[in-house]
């Protein structure tokens, strides 16, 4: 399976979420190997960050990537949806430090993915496999990860707010 990219640039503005500024982002094609990587637009310039676990700098309320001094806030709907259309090289140039809330949903970047199309490259995909079952814990939280065959998310939540309470769901991710 080769590694892939969008058609065309795109460009979404709207609000964000946590500072209730008018935000724009910008989606662009990347060759292949770049991987997914945010261009942070600062008054010192643009500042880069890749979405690895060492560039989290919080993730209470939202996710927040950052480095030297810049951040990116309100990644995830965006993050998920590059996953899930497995998108491999894209760069993602951020104005006003937050990715725009859009309906609140993932719906409306899987839209704007949907009209710039995707691009396969001439490269094979980097596939990570799991052969053993990993299990992290923190306090009450905790994540695993374990072989199978595709790629599938099971998700449990347990919180003390009658609007949330307990819920769970199982299913298999695939554009």
């Amino acid at each position: 399976m080769n590694q892939t990219t969008i058609q065309r640039v795109m460009t979404c503005s709207g609000i964000g979420l946590h500072s209730g500024n008018q935000v724009r982002v910008t989606l662009r094609p990347a060759p292949a190997n770049t991987g997914i990587v945010f261009e942070i637009h600062t008054t010192d310039g643009i500042r880069r960050v890749s979405p690895t676990p060492k560039a989290v700098l919080t993730t209470e309320l939202a996710t927040t990537l950052g480095t030297s001094g810049a951040s990116v806030s309100t990644v995830e709907h965006l993050l998920a949806t590059i996953l899930g259309l497995g998108i491999d090289n894209l760069i993602v140039s951020v104005e006003g430090g937050e990715i725009p809330i859009m309906d609140g949903s993932a719906s409306a970047f899987v839209e704007l993915f949907a009209r710039s199309g995707l691009r396969k490259l001439p490269v094979s995909r980097k596939v990570m496999r799991v052969n053993r079952p990993v299990e992290y814990r923190s306090g009450v939280k905790s994540i695993s990860v374990r072989p199978h065959a595709g790629f599938r998310v099971s998700y449990s939540i347990d919180f003390p707010h009658p609007a949330i309470g307990r819920q769970h769901i199982s299913m298999d991710i695939t554009p």
